[in-house]
């Protein structure tokens, strides 16, 4: 293939690798660039590659139904590894795709969900998911043995793609150890039934145990956590492909309209949701809204074309490859020692875009000091960059040039150092520039990182240029450096595929939020292939710093990392204040480095107020460091400086005995806030594709005002922000907004004592103490004004925990919400219950409950998270809607919560929550079966009290007759002249000699059978043993025939059907 055939290839596949989340688009009611990541580790079966298209085709004629003849899939690119074998029809990419790239990621099995499908997602309802994972040995096998399992193939996508395109949840029960909320199997309707989890109410099925038993009760009069609800396959519902789409006959959303959505079933969507059908959901995405995408057959009858369009999608083929030595080989450089060495090209480029206008005067010092900083201690060896710096003209500062592992002093010394005079701001002649440089140069694959201040000022602007950028399919990642930068910066890395980032130079810009160097790192990080070693950042953090005061600090270095440690102190550029930091850092075995060490490990550089300290292959364990005022230069009028710290380090040389590296990835959910709406804040942390566990993670906001940073903590709980407990998701919302603008972020993870890598479903490995610190972009809030608006969050887990019939009390559980969303404490609890679900629709027509109706626990508010119990008594007959004479008695009593704040702002509702009052008759009929049941069970056990006292009688009586005769034996062989210890003599009295075979300490007896009271003995305890077993037995199948599932009639409908296990059908 030539050359110019590779780079349409590249082309043709950055158009579907190149753009960010949410990539494919609905055009003309057809998805095009799907894209479908295969990763490396994936072994090759041709297979795979057949069931993918197979299964893209029937999702696209499911689709197609169940949208109304508004959606398909028609074009979709197949993302091959390098290791497989090359094809005549692949089209080749030079470098590897991501997690980031793909819309459906083919994986190795993921520890908690092995071969089951499923999508990653991460926010709310209506927000898209990350990708759809796809295990190999799923894709193998999906039309055979797994499609028994998993149902046909196409639904299985369409179920997926419902989640990651629309933002929609699953329509049954989710299992309480990962569920986000309280979404239990079964339910209580409006009518008294008891019914199974799900939108549709027209499934019918069997409930019983997994082992096909008979179900039980539990004290709530539901079915316990062991019964479990399962179709029938002749089933006629046609709803919900959200629920069990792998019926024959489920081929819709719920919608009300085609098949009506039930609001008061306790599913995950429904919780997450408001109560709003899935297809209402659908219909508000950009796909649909605003009449989007007619249906197929109403556009070709406007359009006058009666010819059916084939629902088939297109294929693309691509294959990676990785670049070694890129279009050169290699270069040649001198290590530290002065020998040769080649450093080869990683497969990465990129293009460091510097604004150098007028406007740059105030903060030159910092830029530099971040880009020199960057360029010496974080841009990963075995790249290629570049660096242009613009202002009224585009200057080359630095060719594309490789970049060494060893010293980089003579790209340092190419860097701009000053700013223009009365320059103005061309960005988009400095973005032509740079595309044109890797056109030129051929750095395919590569990125742009453009760091401005302020607003274009020159022609041409960004906005004629972004065409070409995107048809080459560069990122431009964007850095806003202060608060007055364009607007259009997160415009144009969105349309790119690229990242935005926000720092404030504020504090001198080594203040307590983002580090601009770090930033830039994470720009350029996101292109690197998944083979190159990536830096991880281990710790960062500022300190004020006084005369005469130390600043201590420690660093936890994991066995993990260790390979090209950095320890990098920067003082801040602030007026009156000289360069006179000195520090010192202590190895975990007692090592102390200074500016004594050599030069290879120590460097200052006082023009950028820097050292460093660089250790070829660190210790693990705690790193200690210690930072002072030097004595030189010191002013009449102390000045407090900052100081700030930054440790990176690589991962270590692949061992049996080394641990994959905990990695972290953060951002906020959206990235756009419409105050007084709250920002989502999740941080995913896995070792490998293990999610880790209880680990401790904090986010720290930066905002666009002078205001102080601000933290708030991030929880894997299923509470607040989290939806889902487990899962190695830490989530929370940040609500502390100052003002409109840009916000910074970044993440810090720590391990506890009790952090644990989740290795399978129920298996875990210890995670050994580590320090992570990573950003995660920006987010921007607009409308905001001050006050408070901000409503307590909605509590998602109210349940009833117990129901008393003869007292008409319920006790009800619920994780308490707080003030703003999930922080602090909510000022008033507003708890209503009624007798119908009306309160899904209007809440305020629910009856209120007073602390008078209350016998146990309060109505008082309890800091966000805490657990909250409280149990209460319902008004008497004729009281709250309850007739005279009717009271709660046989009914089923709905109650909902929600909080509220000092200034009056309510919160969303809680989920509903259902009481069942069964007939007091049946409780006291219940209640005596369980007295009578009892005194049986006591009889019983005196019983068997009377018989084991009796066999323990008779084995001590045992036991002490033959005490009695083994002495007595003793006295006779004594007196008979046996010597027991050695002796000769050997003549037994009254026994013929040679009738015994052997007379010795363990064997008195002077017989070779055993002794007939030992036997006795013998049997009579096992007898005893046998007897306390069978006794536990009876009682336990006692109690569990107090709870047979027969319940109340009332509560259930039955009616028999011939199903093999002789269970009963449920409706």
């Amino acid at each position: 293939m030539g050359v110019a055939a590779i780079f349409a290839g590249v082309l043709t596949f950055g158009l579907t690798l190149g753009l960010a989340r949410g990539d494919p688009v609905l055009q003309d009611n057809g998805y095009e660039g799907v894209v479908v990541v295969i990763r490396e580790e994936v072994p090759e079966d041709t297979r795979i590659i057949d069931n993918i298209k197979r299964m893209f085709q029937d999702g696209s004629k499911v689709l197609d139904e169940a949208t109304g003849h508004r959606a398909h899939f028609s074009q979709v690119t197949i993302v091959v590894p390098s290791s497989w074998s090359p094809q005549p029809h692949y089209q080749v990419r030079l470098g590897q795709a991501t997690e980031r790239h793909a819309d459906i990621l083919l994986d190795l099995p993921h520890p908690l969900h092995g071969d089951t499908p499923y999508t990653l997602q991460l926010g709310g309802c209506g927000d898209p998911g990350e990708y759809v994972h796809l295990s190999p040995d799923y894709a193998t096998h999906m039309y055979d043995e797994l499609g028994q399992a998993y149902g046909p193939p196409g639904k299985v996508l369409v179920h997926e793609w419902a989640h990651y395109r629309w933002g929609v949840f699953d329509e049954y029960p989710v299992p309480h150890a990962h569920a986000a909320a309280h979404t239990p199997p079964f339910y209580v309707g409006d009518d008294g039934m008891v019914r199974a989890t799900g939108c549709s109410l027209d499934i019918v099925g069997w409930v019983r145990t997994a082992l096909g038993g008979e179900c039980h009760a539990a004290h709530s009069g539901l079915p316990d956590d062991h019964c479990h609800f399962y179709p029938a396959h002749n089933n006629t519902a046609t709803a919900s492909l959200m629920g069990p789409y792998y019926l024959e006959s489920v081929k819709y959303f719920c919608d009300n309209v085609r098949a009506p959505h039930n609001p008061l079933a306790p599913t995950p969507h429904n919780l997450l949701c408001g109560g709003r059908s899935v297809w209402a959901v659908i219909e508000q995405h950009e796909d649909f809204s605003g009449d989007r995408n007619p249906p197929r057959k109403r556009r070709a009858a406007e359009s006058g074309k009666d010819k059916e369009e084939d629902l088939k999608p297109e294929f693309v083929m691509v294959q990676e490859r990785r670049e070694k030595g890129g279009v050169t080989e290699g270069v040649q450089e001198k290590d530290v020692s002065g020998s040769e060495k080649e450093t080869e090209h990683d497969g990465m480029s990129f293009v460091l875009l510097l604004d150098l206008s007028a406007s740059m005067e105030p903060t030159m010092d910092q830029l530099y000091q971040a880009v020199v900083g960057f360029v010496r201690y974080l841009v990963p060896a075995g790249t290629k960059m570049a660096v242009v710096s613009f202002a009224n003209r585009t200057r080359l500062d630095l060719p594309f040039t490789l970049v060494p592992e060893g010293p980089r002093e003579n790209l340092v010394a190419a860097l701009p150092t000053t700013w223009e005079r009365d320059g103005y701001t061309a960005i988009g002649s400095a973005v032509e520039f740079a595309l044109e440089l890797m056109e030129t140069e051929r750095q395919v694959g590569g990125t742009m990182v453009l760091v401005t201040d302020g607003d274009e000022t020159m022609y041409p602007l960004v906005s004629s240029v972004l065409p070409r950028l995107k048809q080459a399919r560069l990122p431009l990642n964007t850095v806003s450096f202060g608060p007055y930068a364009t607007d259009s910066l997160e415009v144009w890395a969105s349309e790119t595929g690229g990242r935005s980032y926000y720092h404030s130079p504020g504090g001198g810009g080594v203040g307590p939020g983002e580090g601009l160097a770090s930033i830039l790192y994470e720009a350029v990080s996101h292109a690197l292939p998944r083979h190159a070693a990536r830096l991880v950042q281990v710790h960062r953090d500022s300190h004020p710093l006084q005369w005469g005061v130390d600043v201590e600090g420690e660093v936890v270095l994991d066995s993990s990392l260790g390979h090209h440690t950095h320890f990098t102190f920067t003082q801040a550029f602030t007026h009156h204040t000289k360069f006179s930091v000195v520090v010192e850092i202590d190895g975990p075995d007692g090592v102390r480095y200074g500016d004594w060490s050599d030069a290879d490990t120590y460097h200052a550089d006082t023009t950028t107020r820097t050292i460093a300290f660089t250790i070829p292959q660190a210790q693990a364990g705690v790193w200690r460091y210690r930072v002072r005022r030097g004595r030189e230069g010191r002013p009449a009028i102390p000045i407090v400086t900052e100081v700030g710290v930054l440790v990176t380090s690589y991962p270590r040389p692949t061992t049996p005995h080394t641990h994959t590296p905990v990695s972290v990835e953060a951002r906020v959910v959206g990235g756009r806030v419409t105050y007084p709406s709250a920002a989502l804040v999740v941080a995913r942390v896995r070792q490998g594709r293990s999610p880790v566990l209880n680990a401790t993670a904090t986010a720290l906001v930066v905002p666009p005002t002078p205001h102080t940073p601000r933290t708030i903590s991030l929880t894997d709980d299923g509470q607040g922000g989290d939806r889902e407990a487990g899962d190695g998701v830490y989530s929370g919302y940040f609500t502390q907004f100052s003002g409109d603008g840009r916000y910074s972020l970044s993440v810090t993870v720590t391990a506890n004592n009790m952090t644990a890598a989740l290795a399978g479903v129920n298996t875990v490995n210890k995670v050994e103490r580590f320090s992570r610190v990573v950003s995660g972009g920006i987010f921007k809030v607009r409308n905001y004004v001050s006050g408070d608006l901000q409503a307590p969050g909605m509590v998602k887990d109210l349940q009833v925990v117990k129901v008393d019939a003869m007292e008409a009390t319920v006790t009800l559980a619920f994780t308490s919400t707080g003030d703003d969303k999930y922080t602090g404490t909510a000022s008033i609890l507003d708890l209503r219950y009624h007798y119908t679900s009306l309160l899904v629709e209007d809440f305020s027509r629910g009856y209120q409950i007073e602390e008078h109706h209350l016998t146990f626990g309060d109505l008082t508010p309890k800091p966000a998270g805490d657990a909250h119990t409280l149990t209460l008594k319902l008004p008497e007959d004729g009281v709250n809607g309850f007739g005279v004479g009717e009271g709660v008695e046989g009914r089923v009593v709905f109650f909902m919560l929600r909080a509220r704040d000092e200034t009056g702002n309510s919160g969303v509702p809680s989920n509903l929550a259902t009481a069942y009052f069964p007939p007091r008759l049946y409780v006291q009929k219940q209640q005596e079966e369980e007295r009578l049941e009892a005194l049986s069970g006591l009889m019983v056990l005196v019983v068997l009290a009377v018989v084991i006292l009796a066999l323990l009688a008779f084995t001590c009586s045992l036991k002490y007759l033959h005490a009695r005769r083994k002495q007595r034996r003793v006295q006779d062989l004594g007196e008979g002249g046996v010597t027991l210890r050695g002796g000769e003599r050997n003549t037994l009295r009254g026994v013929e000699r040679g009738t015994v075979r052997s007379v010795d300490r363990g064997n008195l007896s002077g017989t070779t059978k055993e002794n007939p009271f030992t036997i006795a003995s013998h049997l009579t305890q096992r007898s005893l043993w046998v007897v306390m077993a069978v006794s536990i037995l009876l009682l336990a199948d006692s109690s569990r025939d107090n709870v047979m599932y027969s319940v109340v009639a009332t509560q259930i409908t039955w009616k028999q059907d011939t199903d093999p296990h002789g269970s009963n059908q449920y409706t």
